[in-house]
């Protein structure tokens, strides 16, 4: 996996939201730094601990602006979400079975690469994409 760039186009346009998914690449950068160059298991356990935390406020809070603007795939996205959730429990807790062995530390960075992928760049990018044409249809 490539260190993640963020870019102006992933932005929302909701501040909160916005500061959520920067912060979220931010910790991933930091985690793939951590296992590839320093082998750092402190700090990767720290990324870990954010990452568990970001499921828990920053889908409540995207939940929130979807289901307030309407936006037509709010069940989908959530169910998403939900499966986001299991993987990610089920992947923290295995990392902490193999007491953050390489070969876990490499299905994580393999998760993460497709949670940035397929759940930011697409899904969320098509939710961004919607709430735009909201605003743009208000002016």
């Amino acid at each position: 996996m490539q260190l993640n760039i963020w870019k102006e186009k992933l932005e929302l346009g909701i501040d909160m939201l916005d500061e959520q998914h920067f912060e979220f690449f931010k910790q991933a950068n930091k985690f793939l730094i951590e296992e590839k160059f320093k082998h750092n298991k402190k700090a990767c356990v720290e990324s870990i601990g954010f990452l568990e935390y970001y499921l828990l406020s920053h889908f409540n809070a995207e939940f929130a602006f979807m289901k307030e603007s309407g936006y037509p795939k709010f069940r989908q996205h959530q169910a998403s979400h939900n499966m986001l959730k299991i993987q990610a429990k089920a992947m923290f807790l295995k990392i902490e079975e193999q007491n953050y062995s390489d070969k876990v530390l490499k299905e994580f960075e393999q998760f993460l690469e497709e949670w940035i992928v397929k759940h930011i760049l697409e899904e969320d990018y098509d939710f961004v994409q919607y709430y735009k044409s909201l605003n743009e249809n208000e002016k």
